[in-house]
């Protein structure tokens, strides 16, 4: 019989499972230093776990919040392109329906008026986006 780790067997769960082990163990040395600093050694047990909860749920949405930043900048990495042109164009409001149609960076030499009007950028906007990606690559071809 093959025996499979924690980790192997679910890793969201085994993962959660180290967030909040983590924001515990972090909270727990937080409270219990700060309810040290601030009684002493009279120490009450029900001060002390109201501090190490509070501590540890702090850091549990410190964590979540810094998880959410890098999962934003990940995603706007593979959009550089695709907002300098539109900033070039002055067609930034525009940059949402690329990323809700997920037309990345290396989409761009691929587009055509068709995707564009799939996005709903109208007529006018995408002539003046095609004729940029068309001029960009022909330059860009010459280098």
């Amino acid at each position: 019989m093959v025996s499979s780790s924690p980790k192997e067997m679910n890793p969201t769960l085994y993962k959660l499972i180290e967030i909040v082990f983590g924001a515990v163990l972090v909270g727990s040395g937080a409270g219990l230093a700060l309810s040290f600093l601030r009684q002493g050694f009279k120490l009450r047990p029900a001060h002390a776990l109201s501090s190490v909860a509070s501590f540890a749920v702090i850091q549990a949405i410190m964590y979540k919040v810094k998880e959410r930043i890098k999962s934003r900048n990940a995603q706007d990495a593979l959009y550089t392109e695709a907002r300098a042109m539109l900033s070039k164009l002055r067609l930034e409001e525009y940059e949402k329906n690329f990323k809700k149609g997920h037309l990345t960076d290396p989409t761009l030499p691929l587009l055509t008026d068709r995707e564009l009007q799939e996005v709903n950028i109208p007529p006018g906007a995408r002539l003046l986006i095609l004729d940029h990606i068309k001029r960009y690559h022909k330059m860009e071809n010459r280098e």
